[in-house]
């Protein structure tokens, strides 16, 4: 009987050995994919009028070590930079809005100043989607101020309105 082997295209023989560790590699590789890519969210896109969801919005990745759990519907998470630094021409500014994926509401954002003059408002986020950066709706005057921002929790199969959550912000506009 003949031992057989794989060779490559010069004929050199590859033991078996190789060829088991290349193929557990590809495996590991695969499911390190797997694990580490974003999970897709529980709604169907088709459920939700996709004019209400914020153009903005991009998956949060999520890693197999995270918990899976979910919020029940009395409780909803969510996560906002309290400082919000608006740089520039176009008043950009970094705002780390997140719908975390153990909520079952969607949510949207209203910013306002002290004084209840919004000047911004998102779309409809789906649990498991961020929103890194924003530019206001109007144009704000430079300076500090103190402000609020009200996180809206939605029911997504009716998309009414279920409750908010308000923080407080501190806003700084410069060029």
């Amino acid at each position: 009987m003949r031992n057989q082997r794989t060779r490559n295209k010069k004929g050199a023989k590859f033991p078996l050995a190789a060829v088991l560790l290349l193929a557990v590699a590809a495996v590991l590789a695969v499911m390190g994919f797997v694990l580490l890519s974003g999970e897709s969210s529980n709604y169907n896109a088709v459920d939700i009028d996709p004019a209400h969801l914020d153009s903005r919005a991009e998956k949060i990745k999520r890693f197999f070590w995270e918990k899976k759990e979910k919020n029940d519907k009395d409780n909803f998470s969510y996560e906002i930079e309290t400082m919000l630094d608006f740089k520039g021409e176009e008043q950009q500014c970094s705002i780390g809005l997140k719908n975390p994926h153990r909520n079952t509401m969607l949510m949207y954002i209203e910013l306002s100043l002290e004084d209840g003059d919004v000047f911004f408002r998102s779309g409809l986020i789906l649990p498991g989607e961020k929103i890194e950066k924003i530019t206001p709706d109007k144009k704000l005057p430079e300076g500090e101020f103190k402000g609020h921002a009200v996180i809206c929790a939605v029911e997504p199969e009716t998309e009414e309105f279920v409750g908010f959550l308000e923080q407080e912000v501190n806003i700084r506009v410069r060029k």
